[in-house]
């Protein structure tokens, strides 16, 4: 049964706007092309899966109702102008809402085919938010450098990157442009001294997250290794981009983020999780298979470790009591997507089924 959404539909769940990639990402395994090349007699070295492009498929059932939900609460003054530009977390998290509701709307309206009618005006209203180097914010400053406003642009650049995808629009790449040149590459050498010694990081935190003091040149988080969640962002904008100084900061961080002992630093696992999606884009576009290895690592680590029995997880590696996070269930569910896709390898397609069903439903109610 194809499913069309409603033209004037309510509210739905945002799920810190992060969820919409799972309703709305190419390459759920509900909606994902038959994997080639899985018989090792026929070939040892399984070809990936292809998504299947956006606007090629229409979901139903389950996945149809629960993208019209999530779609509709997209419509709530909360994530729409002039709200969404002064939410409740806009000073200590800058970018975070307003780069997670433009990537919400962006990939949401891809996948289903409907463009709300508030979508143009919404857009056109964020550079007149920007400070004077076009990104939320105070300038940066490198000797106090907050983890948590990068973490903010990490969803801001993938917005604005899926965006211009969408719709090829140069305005989008000069502010595209603009975040990298004034807020990540400016970074060269900081992220090599990011802050890894577990003794250094807080023991406690609240659901938000919260600066909790200075060490070197870092202004780091509860959310422990938030820095990490702008590198997906930086990613994708190289990809498109393709500078040679952007990649050799994203080298710089990649190199860092395997340097942290996840377990010790009691790393939030959202932040972990978003940094290994990042080293999956570089994968697909480098071929490099280090960077699958590791993710392939740090996912089986995340399943033992960090992983609730209903395949949710736990906010922060090394804290059962923790809570459990709509994001990083998302997070898990389009990294076994993508690691089943680049692998072949059925377990992680049976992860990724038992995510959707237990720890997205569980968050969905």
């Amino acid at each position: 049964m194809e499913w069309r959404p409603p033209k004037h539909s309510r509210r739905t769940f945002l799920a810190q706007g992060a969820a919409t990639l799972a309703l709305s990402h190419a390459g759920c395994p509900m909606l994902a092309a038959v994997p080639h090349g899985l018989d090792p007699q026929a070939n040892p070295k399984p070809v990936p899966s292809q998504p299947v492009p956006f606007g090629s498929i229409y979901a139903g059932g389950d996945l149809a109702r629960r993208t019209a939900q999530n779609f509709s609460r997209l419509k709530d003054d909360l994530y729409c102008p002039p709200q969404i530009f002064r939410g409740t977390n806009w000073q200590s998290w800058p970018g975070d809402m307003e780069g997670r509701a433009l990537l919400a709307d962006t990939l949401l309206t891809r996948a289903t085919g409907h463009e709300p009618d508030y979508f143009p005006a919404m857009v056109a209203a964020y550079p007149a938010q920007l400070n004077a180097q076009g990104y939320f914010g105070p300038v940066l400053d490198l000797q106090a450098i907050n983890e948590q406003q990068l973490s903010g642009h990490g969803w801001f650049l993938r917005g604005l990157c899926e965006y211009y995808e969408y719709k090829r629009d140069p305005a989008t790449v000069a502010q595209i442009q603009a975040v990298i040149k004034n807020l990540a590459l400016p970074l060269r050498g900081k992220y090599a001294t990011y802050p890894i010694d577990p003794a250094l990081h807080s023991k406690v935190g609240g659901i938000d997250g919260s600066a909790t003091g200075q060490h070197g040149d870092w202004v780091i988080s509860t959310d422990t290794g938030c820095a990490f969640i702008f590198l997906d962002g930086v990613a994708h904008a190289w990809v498109l981009l393709k500078q040679p100084e952007l990649k050799a900061l994203i080298d710089e961080a990649i190199a860092r983020f395997l340097q942290v002992d996840l377990v010790a630093i009691k790393a939030q696992t959202h932040a972990t999780l978003t940094a290994m999606r990042a080293l999956l884009r570089v994968y697909a576009a480098t071929g490099d298979p280090a960077l699958l290895r590791e993710v392939q690592t740090r996912y089986t680590l995340y399943r033992t470790s960090a992983m609730t029995e209903h395949y949710a997880n736990y906010n922060w590696f090394g804290r059962p009591k923790s809570w459990t996070e709509p994001c990083a269930i998302i997070d898990s569910f389009i990294l076994a997507t993508e690691l089943w896709q680049n692998t072949g390898d059925p377990a992680y397609l049976e992860d990724a089924h038992h995510i959707w069903f237990n720890g997205i439903g569980r968050g969905f109610r």
